[in-house]
């Protein structure tokens, strides 16, 4: 039998791991706000990174007009950054962290605030995982240019390639 303060308290168990769940729930909703922001600092450095490489470039072809080789070195930093923010999804991962961490905090005040049962929220935030998992996997392996033609399907087409 569960142990109770007073008759229209819950038990204390139960006080108890609602406590441990939101405070789980609260330092999930933390790590993916860090994260979030790690990733936007992320793409931020890149953007800034390009555009100073870009001007190097620019500089180094002046002052060097016979040492092309530097300003070409300089200049492929752009293009490194570039293809950098593109692979690591800097700005995609950003909002699906920020997406998680609302979420996180969502079940938190459904627990806290709006007096929610441990089992439904519980029940709820496997369902959230699983739709987060299904988006990270669509980030992570969608093509970072975006949607490129299909391949054709049928020979007639192969024949006009």
């Amino acid at each position: 039998m569960l142990a109770t303060t007073a008759p229209s308290e819950e038990p204390i168990e139960i006080k108890k791991r609602r406590d441990e769940f939101i405070k789980e729930l609260s330092e999930t909703a933390k790590y993916h706000r860090i994260r979030g922001k790690f990733d936007a600092s992320l793409h931020q450095f890149l953007v800034i990174l390009a555009a100073l490489g870009g001007f190097g470039a620019l500089t180094a072809g002046l002052l060097w007009p016979n040492k092309g080789w530097i300003a070409g070195t300089i200049g492929a930093v752009p293009s490194l950054a570039a293809v950098l923010s593109l692979q690591l999804h800097c700005v995609k991962a950003t909002n699906w962290h920020n997406r998680v961490a609302n979420e996180m905090e969502s079940l938190r005040h459904r627990l806290q605030f709006e007096g929610d049962d441990i089992v439904s929220v519980a029940k709820d935030l496997r369902a959230i995982n699983a739709k987060l998992t299904a988006q990270w996997e669509a980030i992570t392996t969608a093509d970072p240019l975006g949607d490129w033609p299909t391949k054709p399907t049928t020979s007639s087409d192969q024949a006009h390639l």
